[in-house]
């Protein structure tokens, strides 16, 4: 059920015009929390979250869901960047870059310079640039 929830969740807010980052069940079993998280190229506005959540309310009450809360966000800042289109809106902003290199886990911050289907490029905040590849990664987030 959470794939078909996950599919139809994804094909409305394409259709919107936005881009769907997760989906997470919460609650209680009698009394479920649906949290949808949601981007766009430009972000999130709050106008935006109310449209979403109203198309989106429409598409559950389909599925017979009953005596649902649903929370309609964007990720925010801290919230892993899973796809490409999340890095690529990050170029020229403060990231954190945890990867793995010879069996140890080493995290960096600096600048999102660019990045490639192999690798990201980063300006750390000790002055130096490196290269990432993207095989070694394990999490990206956007930082302050």
């Amino acid at each position: 059920m959470k794939e078909e929830i996950r599919a139809k969740v994804t094909e409305i807010l394409t259709s919107l015009g936005y881009h769907f980052v997760d989906l997470k069940f919460t609650g209680k079993k009698n009394e479920p929390i649906i949290e949808i998280l949601v981007d766009s190229d430009t972000g999130i506005t709050i106008e935006d979250c109310r449209i979403i959540s109203k198309s989106l309310t429409v598409c559950f009450d389909d599925l017979d869901f009953s005596n649902f809360r649903l929370n309609v966000s964007s990720p925010g800042i801290g919230y892993p960047l899973k796809f490409d289109w999340q890095i690529k809106k990050a170029i020229s902003r403060k990231i954190e870059v945890s990867f793995k290199k010879e069996n140890q886990v080493t995290k960096v911050k600096g600048l999102l310079k660019d990045f490639d289907p192999e690798k990201l490029i980063i300006d750390c905040e000790k002055g130096e640039r490196i290269e990432i590849e993207r095989n070694q990664i394990q999490i990206v987030k956007e930082i302050i």
